[in-house]
């Protein structure tokens, strides 16, 4: 950093905040605590400022001091003045807070995005003037992600950033915010955390499932790319496929899927003749669907013969099937 030599005072109303602090939060105790001090001892580490126009000066290091003198009624202050432009002080700013680990993980992570966002930086070119790896640049941007609500929580250290980094599965708000509450309620740890929600994930996804198996009507079952329905609802579909034809069946009475063909067929061009739909009270329409039965069963190779007989209150038909 290219400072000046001499220390020199200058009038605490002409220093301004540095616009590039990575610290959102000060504690007010804290700050006390900083001036009371001040007040017995003085300033003891000079703040780090650059120059402006008009004469002002903006921090680059040393916001709590300033604060602080601010609190205990000083008029000027111990400087040194840095010669940096905005990307620099945005640098140095960040660097200071986070040797002296004064940061929380969404502070730093804010700080990391503004930095990036200026572009003249890379994930992997910021990591090496930290000294930190490219991946926990990654992993503590990534927090950003959350709900306002959870990095809050986070800030209050009402959480761990292990905690907030599992809560990044769940890319639903609403299931965010109900796992976070659950969190600070039971005190889970990390490890139950996780439990908790492959629990819920396995449940969404047998729900997802559900859903698209009881979209599909009988109608557009012949339709249906069943390669797709294995690739994409992988072990729900494959199940369906695999089972017998009475298993079929009974699955398509469990989702209640609406008839109205004859025949479809599946994945293996099995056919498979399904409720037949009927007229209701039309007994005509009975009559002849029996005798479309009888039609296919001969075209299938069956050496089948009907009898009818039509009573006064009674329809009789008999069928018989040579073995």
């Amino acid at each position: 950093m290219k400072m000046e030599n001499n220390i020199i005072y200058l009038n605490i109303e002409d220093i301004i905040p540095n616009r590039f602090q990575p610290r959102l939060n000060f504690d007010e105790d804290a700050l006390k605590e900083l001036a009371i001090s001040i007040k017995e001892h003085g300033i003891i580490q000079p703040l780090v400022v650059r120059r402006l126009v008009n004469d002002r000066y903006e921090i680059i290091a040393g916001e709590r001091r300033y604060k602080a003198s601010q609190i205990a009624g000083l008029d000027k202050v111990p400087v040194i003045i840095a010669n940096l432009d905005d990307n620099e002080s945005a640098e140095v700013a960040l660097i200071e807070n986070l040797q002296r680990k004064d940061l929380s993980a969404i502070e730093e992570a804010k700080s990391y995005k503004k930095l990036l966002e200026r572009g003249y930086l890379t994930q992997d070119l910021l990591a090496q003037r930290l000294g930190i790896s490219q991946s926990s640049i990654a992993n503590k941007v990534r927090l950003l992600n959350l709900t306002n609500e959870v990095q809050d929580a986070l800030m209050r250290e009402l959480i761990s950033e292990r905690h907030a980094r599992s809560l990044l599965q769940l890319s639903n708000p609403e299931e965010q915010i109900k796992m976070l509450n659950r969190i600070i309620e039971n005190r889970m740890t990390v490890r139950q955390l996780d439990n908790e929600i492959n629990n819920l994930l396995n449940k969404n996804q047998a729900a997802n499932q559900y859903d698209f198996i009881e979209q599909k009507t009988f109608s557009d079952l012949d339709t249906l790319d069943f390669n797709e329905v294995i690739q994409n609802k992988s072990d729900f579909a494959e199940k369906l496929i695999n089972d017998s034809k009475e298993q079929i069946e009974k699955q398509y009475e469990t989702f209640n899927i609406p008839t109205g063909e004859e025949v479809v067929e599946t994945h293996n061009n099995t056919k498979l003749t399904k409720e037949i739909k009927i007229e209701p009270g039309n007994l005509n329409s009975f009559i002849s669907k029996i005798k479309e039965l009888e039609k296919e069963a001969k075209s299938a190779g069956f050496d089948i013969e009907t009898e009818d007989y039509d009573f006064e209150d009674l329809y009789q038909v008999i069928i018989k099937i040579e073995k």
